[in-house]
């Protein structure tokens, strides 16, 4: 009797005539979720996290790991201005070595690689 009872008012709550709306609301969910999954989604080749070191250097070189041959580094002083670097991949290590030009003085540099961006300081 009492499963009988808790029907009822459960199928009270959910009228039949709903239906359509469950329907369309099902169909919404699911578009609503195909539309989001590329935002959840990563590519880890092309969003490696990258390591720099020696960070702080006082021989103005930096080595990057998880660096590919694809990879654009630039190289910016405080005031936007960009730095003059050689860049050098090392294929077996998969990293970079930039070497700044020797006439760099102390101070806070922006390393952008791609779309990605760290701070270099540079001691004397």
């Amino acid at each position: 009797m009492r499963l009988f009872c808790f029907y009822r008012v459960c199928s009270a709550l959910l009228p039949i005539d709903d239906i359509p709306g469950r329907l369309i609301g099902l169909q919404v969910g699911q578009d609503a979720f195909n539309f989001a999954l590329p935002y959840f989604k990563t590519d880890t080749k092309t969003n490696k996290d990258f390591r720099v070191y020696p960070n702080p250097s006082i021989t103005k070189e930096f080595y990057i790991s998880n660096s590919s041959e694809a990879d654009i580094y630039n190289v910016f002083d405080i005031q936007g201005k960009k730095i003059k670097t050689k860049v050098y991949y090392d294929s077996t290590k998969e990293e970079i070595l930039i070497k700044l030009p020797k006439t760099i003085v102390t101070g806070i540099y922006f390393l952008r690689r791609n779309s990605d961006s760290k701070l270099l300081i540079i001691r004397n």
